[in-house]
């Protein structure tokens, strides 16, 4: 069944009634993922009674993804952050030893190295 038939039927909103559950369509987004063939016209996707609008962008589990199946804007956006973070540390830092630099910086450097080994372990257990 494909999913606009889903839809269509408003096999959702059946289900929502049977299971009181309660969709937000506020928050529901259409997300088409951009393919060598243009679409004519997006189709029409409903929840329960309501028009579902479309996104060229989609942020899941603190991730943004857009069409194009590329995460660049969101790449941008962790380097600003991590760019931003860096000149902190190194503004409140500035006025400190040479010797209080350098146990900062191997405190640094431990937790991302440890961070990295935390998240290795993890994706091959």
């Amino acid at each position: 069944m494909g999913i606009n038939r889903f839809l269509a039927r408003d096999t959702c909103s059946k289900f929502a009634v049977s299971h009181r559950v309660v969709f937000n369509v506020v928050k529901s987004q259409c997300f088409i993922v951009k393919s060598k063939r243009d679409l004519l016209s997006r189709p029409s996707f409903h929840l329960c009674g309501a028009s579902l609008s479309y996104t060229d962008s989609y942020k899941y589990l603190g991730h943004i993804i857009n069409s194009g199946l590329t995460d660049d804007p969101d790449i941008m956006k962790q380097t600003r952050s991590m760019y931003a973070r860096a000149n902190i540390i190194i503004r409140k830092f500035s006025s400190a030893s040479l010797n209080t630099k350098l146990a900062v910086q191997s405190i640094l450097h431990s937790h991302i190295w440890l961070s990295v080994m935390v998240f290795s372990v993890s994706v091959f257990l």
